[in-house]
């Protein structure tokens, strides 16, 4: 009987402390906190400046944050000048300079360039090599996703090396 109640004791303990730890680290993120907007702050629908950008939040209340991600690398690029790349079908794509896309995961068999995911107006969707020093890479940096009074959710970039 003594060791029954002992292992339910230790599984109390344990459990507590999972969540204490939990709560720590929630803390530690400023997950629960509030953030309030600054007048440059954009919300999207995914953590990255390729997503859409979400213009149901009012930048005058403050919005409670759920959830922190950082990341290392640069996910999207800017293009530093107008490009026309023609693929094997003779279509013909233009990426305009001060345009912002986001890179795909599959790597270019040429080290001197990236391949970048594009949508036309059409709808057409292709992966284009382009030379990297015809791109400026974007820090995506630290994002918030934050809720808003009405539930919506939407993600804030709040830091970045850009």
């Amino acid at each position: 009987m003594k060791t029954i109640k002992l292992i339910v004791a230790l599984i109390i303990v344990l459990s507590l402390g999972a969540a204490m730890g939990r709560q720590v680290s929630d803390w530690a993120r400023g997950l629960g906190s509030r953030h309030h907007f600054t007048k440059n702050d954009l919300v999207y629908l995914e953590p990255s400046l390729t997503s859409t950008e979400l213009v149901t939040f009012d930048k005058g209340v403050s919005n409670k944050i759920l959830d922190r991600i950082k990341m290392e690398h640069a996910s999207a690029v800017v293009m530093r000048e107008d490009l026309q790349y023609i693929d094997k079908e003779n279509v013909k794509y233009f990426l305009n300079a001060g345009d912002t896309y986001r890179l795909s995961g599959k790597k270019s068999d040429d080290k001197l360039k990236v391949n970048v995911e594009i949508t036309t107006k059409e709808g057409k969707s292709a992966i284009i090599p382009v030379a990297k020093k015809a791109l400026t890479p974007v820090d995506e940096g630290e994002w918030i996703l934050v809720r808003n009074e009405k539930s919506k959710e939407g993600w804030v970039r709040v830091k970045s090396n850009w």
